[in-house]
């Protein structure tokens, strides 16, 4: 069959991307012109030689813009709720400066390149990731532009769709644009609660909808429409009012092919070639699209639900139960590796909906026309009510993100048990299931298999926030939580990174002292994780993890609210760390006063690096071997001083910076080499 060298060929292309190195890909073609000669099949030949070339011309990467400024010409291509993507010189940019303008408008602009940053914290994904994988890495700040024209034929997709539900109440056009069109950003709150539930894979307009769809409109038009042509054709529109999306352009195209492939070729192209002939047109039109979520997780279950659709089963309405059970299964490595939780009744949960939603899509699509809005009202209020006693019952497992070798031990055994399925040997098969099961606890445990103590400085702007992780589960701490009015550092950087490595909870929070850019974040934390206990100055007492106390060293009361700050000393890491809140030069003078003999290896900069702390004095009685600052990039203090830094190289202490270098997390390998591992920003 022709999809298995396609198949080894998008394989090789996907690990010439991934390598950047084109050595592999030229090895393994070999190996299938080999295969293919053996075979004398001359038209496969043919086409593995017309895809090499097309391979050799798809080997690039993304496109950077290297000058610091543009003057010229851009056209908006995509408009978000907050933010556009632009078309300037040929290359993409994103922008946030056209918020009142539509898609297709052109203008002559004048503005600064910005790189894309990063959130600089390890194991979560963000914003940039996303626009890297769209081939965008910068930022268009406009400083002037002159409004030119609308393109003929620009148009825009949004303004179109409101005006097409501008007779429907709000409720129901949130609902419809969430349903229908995909639209997650007026629907914000129902896409949490289907998020909550593990179930959003499902209602994200995929190859699933614009099936039904196109069945729908078969069984709806036989008496009219005898052409398959006619209906891809009233389709597409709606294809275009999706954004084109990779999910619905994917399916969309599927359903072409395999027309052209009944009508024209003799049903030459099977449904795995046609998977991997459009898995290689998208990465031809965009390399990378490979680090696209939206690729990885529609190709990936297409190829599930080929496979799935191979397995017999004696009872033929378990067909349904056991169809959506195993496609979750295969889904839940990625749902891991992208949510690191899911619900716990999730399985139950996708069976239920995964019945339903035909209906609900198709009622929902007859409701766009206004005279059948009655038919989708009690739809919606028993959608909402249904959602809500799912949520109130439901539990969220805290699993992790699984590694890259856990994830292909966990596709091997799926791969296996799928295929003992297939040929009957179902003992063997229930086997491999129950090794499945084995990999997922324990992924669930694996914070009680991590053998040493890890302490991460989270880089959450202009404040601290710092997580100690102790061995084996034995304790999780954080002191500080840094604070913004402008952004919700919990729910975006604290929490996420909380639940990629596994934390269930927080044993304690403990609060330096009352500044926001100290405490901002506990309010969202305590709603959103759960925290067993928060201490301040005025309830802190000795903690005790197994051997090891975490005291304050600053007992004294001061006028100043900085140097009330809890000093807070313990031991992790088989070092000495001291976090030192914003004390002045003076609390430190009382410190070594009180504690000549202070033995400090790791030194939390106190105060971001002002140069009223950090005395000399201070660093001379301590002498830590390293000194971390946690501090906002280009702030507005001016943090950290010279002077501060002049004192810490005068000194030969070494000091990393959040601004610069991103979390800093700290290891201790064995009693002789400290790991330290920084996440630059780039």
């Amino acid at each position: 069959m022709i999809s298995s060298y396609l198949l080894l060929y998008l394989l090789t292309y996907i690990c010439g991307l991934l390598s950047k190195n084109s050595i592999l890909f030229f090895v393994i073609f070999l190996i299938i012109i080999i295969l293919v000669i053996l075979k004398y099949d001359k038209k496969q030949l043919a086409i593995i030689v017309f895809l090499f070339l097309l391979g050799l011309f798809m080997m690039k990467q993304e496109k950077e813009y290297n000058l610091n400024t543009y003057k010229g010409y851009l056209k908006i291509t995509e408009k978000h709720d907050n933010y556009q993507i632009v078309e300037a010189d040929s290359y993409n940019f994103i922008t946030y400066d056209f918020n009142d303008y539509y898609q297709g408008d052109i203008f002559y602009v004048e503005g600064d390149i910005k790189r894309l940053e990063g959130n600089a914290i390890p194991l979560i994904s963000d914003f940039k990731s996303y626009m890297k994988s769209k081939n965008i890495s910068n930022n268009l700040v406009v400083n002037s532009y002159v409004y030119k024209r609308k393109l003929k034929n620009g148009i825009d997709k949004n303004k179109i769709i409101n005006k097409i539900l501008s007779n429907h109440d709000e409720e129901t056009k949130k609902f419809i644009k969430m349903i229908v069109f995909g639209d997650k950003i007026d629907s914000q709150e129902l896409y949490n609660d289907l998020k909550n539930l593990s179930v959003i894979h499902l209602f994200v307009i995929s190859g699933f909808h614009i099936n039904v769809l196109f069945i729908f409109l078969k069984k709806l038009g036989s008496k009219y429409i005898k052409n398959d042509i006619l209906i891809l054709l009233l389709i597409f529109p709606y294809i275009f009012l999706l954004g084109y999306t990779i999910p619905s352009l994917r399916a969309y195209l599927t359903i072409c092919l395999r027309y052209i492939s009944k009508r024209y070729l003799k049903n030459y192209l099977d449904s795995f070639s046609i998977i991997f002939l459009l898995a290689f047109f998208f990465l031809f039109i965009n390399p990378l699209n490979i680090k696209n979520i939206s690729f990885i997780l529609t190709f990936f279950a297409s190829f599930n639900i080929l496979l799935i659709n191979k397995l017999k089963f004696k009872l033929t309405f378990l067909k349904p139960i056991y169809f959506s059970s195993l496609t979750y299964l295969a889904m839940l490595p990625i749902i891991l590796y992208l949510n690191y939780e899911f619900n716990a009744f999730a399985i139950i949960l996708n069976i239920i909906f995964s019945s339903v939603i035909p209906f609900i899509y198709l009622i929902s699509i007859l409701g766009i026309i206004p005279y059948l809005q009655f038919l989708l009202l009690p739809l919606i209020h028993g959608f909402y009510q249904i959602i809500n006693i799912a949520n109130e019952y439901s539990q969220m497992l805290i699993m992790g993100k699984p590694s890259i070798n856990l994830m292909l031990i966990y596709y091997s055994l799926y791969y296996f048990f799928i295929n003992y399925f297939l040929i009957g040997r179902k003992k063997l098969s229930l086997k491999v299931f129950l090794s499945i099961i084995v990999a997922l606890v324990f992924q669930y445990y694996k914070p009680y298999f991590r053998f040493q103590d890890e302490v991460s400085f989270i880089d959450v702007g202009q404040g601290d926030c710092t997580l100690i992780n102790y061995k084996n589960n034995l304790g999780n701490i954080l002191i500080d939580t840094g604070g913004s009015s402008y952004y919700d550092y919990a729910t975006k950087r604290i929490i996420p990174y909380l639940k990629a490595k596994g934390i269930k909870s927080l044993d304690y929070v403990i609060i330096s002292h009352d500044d926001f850019d100290h405490n901002g974040a506990l309010p969202s934390l305590l709603t959103n994780f759960k925290v067993k206990k928060v201490y301040n100055r005025e309830n802190f007492e000795t903690i005790k993890i197994k051997n090891e106390k975490i005291i304050n060293i600053n007992n004294k009361d001061y006028s100043n609210n900085n140097d009330n700050s809890l000093v807070i000393y313990l031991k992790a890491c088989k070092l000495n760390f001291l976090f030192t809140g914003d004390i002045s030069s003076i609390v430190e003078k009382n410190i070594i006063q009180e504690y000549p003999t202070l033995k400090v290896d790791v030194l939390k900069i106190s105060h971001h690096g002002s140069k009223t702390s950090s005395s000399e004095e201070f660093l001379e009685v301590l002498k830590p071997i390293l000194a971390v600052i946690s501090v906002g990039k280009n702030n507005f203090y001016g943090h950290p001083s010279i002077e501060t830094l002049a004192r810490l190289n005068k000194m030969n202490i070494k000091y990393y910076r959040t601004d610069l270098n991103g979390t800093i997390i700290i290891t201790k390998m064995n009693n002789y080499i400290l790991k330290i591992k920084e996440i630059f920003i780039n």
